[in-house]
């Protein structure tokens, strides 16, 4: 007979653009998910017909968000851990809120000084070529991050630059 399929598929460290990673578990992509600062920029309550919970969104982190993850060159997928307790304020009622995820993905990451945002917009630059030389690049120690399933976010980065080197203390 054939083997039993497990029941909790591996974790892979799959490569993207500018060899980065992407972190995914079975069909989940995971992300980073940075604090969201919500602000209300436009409201359809005064408008024929009335829709007075309509409302357009700005949506944006005042959190660190261009991190690196440390990865192993032979088995990228061993730095990764996956915990399949659900944070503390998760409910099966609420499925898909953004701010509870029912598992994560615990990796080693660092800030990563030379990614930033693009020609001075908004918007968020290629991640730099991986493997990043991290004495020169790191702007942090590695620390605990958490990822978690993307399609809970609405702010993420889901594609990382990685380094095989520890910062220098």
């Amino acid at each position: 007979a054939g083997q039993k399929a497990s029941s909790a598929p591996a974790i892979v460290a799959g490569r993207a653009a500018t060899n980065a990673v992407v972190v995914r578990r079975g069909p989940l992509l995971f992300a980073l998910h940075p604090r969201e600062d919500m602000r209300v920029v436009a409201r359809y309550d005064q408008m024929p017909p009335t829709r007075p919970l309509a409302v357009d969104y700005e949506v944006s982190t005042s959190e660190t968000w261009n991190l690196m993850l440390h990865l192993d060159a032979h088995d990228p997928a061993s730095m990764l851990s996956f915990s399949p307790s659900p944070s503390q304020g998760w409910s099966s009622d609420m499925p898909f809120d953004t701010n509870e995820f029912p598992f994560s993905i615990t990796a080693q990451g660092s800030i990563i000084d030379s990614w930033g945002y693009w020609q001075r917009s908004e918007i968020i630059a290629e991640p730099p070529p991986s493997p990043v030389n991290c004495p020169d690049s790191c702007g942090s120690l590695p620390s605990n991050i958490t990822l978690v399933p993307f399609g809970g976010t609405n702010i993420r980065i889901a594609v990382f630059p990685w380094t095989l080197s520890k910062p220098r203390v």
